[in-house]
C-alpha cells in the first residue's frame, strides 16, 4: 500500500453465544517511517520473540469499523 493512500477491506468477526457474525470494514494507512519506528514494540529488548507480522502491523494505523463507505469513506474514517 503506497504511503498516504488508505486501503480498506471487508471482514467478519465470528458471532458468539448465538449471535450472528459481525461484518466489519478494516481501514489502514501506512505510517511515516519515523512514526513506524517509534511504534515498533521493544519486546525484543526484554527478551521476547516478536512475530514478523507484529512488526509489520506497527507500520500502519488500523481502524476496524462497522461504518459503510456511504457513511464515511476511508479518509473520513481515519480523521
Amino acid at each position: 500500500m503506497p504511503d498516504a493512500t488508505p486501503g480498506e477491506w471487508w471482514g467478519q468477526i465470528p458471532g458468539t453465544k448465538g449471535r450472528p457474525p459481525l461484518k466489519v470494514r478494516i481501514v489502514a494507512l501506512r505510517k511515516s517511517r519515523q512514526a513506524a519506528e517509534q511504534a515498533r514494540p521493544d519486546a525484543r529488548d526484554q527478551g521476547y520473540t516478536v512475530a514478523p507480522e507484529t512488526l509489520e502491523a506497527a507500520d500502519y494505523v488500523l481502524i476496524v469499523t462497522t461504518l459503510t463507505e456511504m457513511v464515511a469513506d476511508a479518509t473520513e474514517t481515519l480523521e
